[in-house]
């Protein structure tokens, strides 16, 4: 279970706009998978509910796991259900398939930027 500290700065930096954040759960992640889950979590949260602006998250390894299949607004409803959705990712075993997941990222047309913490 990842735990949320606010206001703290994020690895992510200043993110602005609509967003896709992609998590790799590649073995060699197996030391930071969780600092990069909190760091996610606390973005999503200080933003919740405070822009017109939308996200997904996309997990991957050697396969790509979209949250959601398109961008979707940054509500608190949505950040919640992603809160959930980021806690239960693990380590999976298989090579980092980073092209697929920057390609189903930009598949998005509202998406304005893509955010990935390697």
């Amino acid at each position: 279970m990842v735990f949320v500290i606010k206001n703290l700065p994020t690895v992510f930096g200043q993110v602005e706009g609509n967003a896709t954040f992609l998590l790799d759960i590649s073995g060699s992640m197996y030391l930071t998978l969780d600092v990069i889950k909190e760091h996610l979590i606390e973005l999503l949260s200080q933003r919740a509910g405070k822009s017109d602006d939308r996200f997904n998250v996309v997990a991957f390894s050697s396969d790509v796991r979209p949250w959601s299949n398109r961008q979707v607004p940054i509500s608190m409803e949505n950040v919640v259900l992603s809160t959930q959705w980021i806690n239960q990712l693990s380590i999976r075993v298989g090579p980092s398939n980073l092209l697929d997941a920057l390609l189903f990222a930009f598949s998005d047309a509202g998406a304005t930027s893509v955010n990935n913490y390697l």
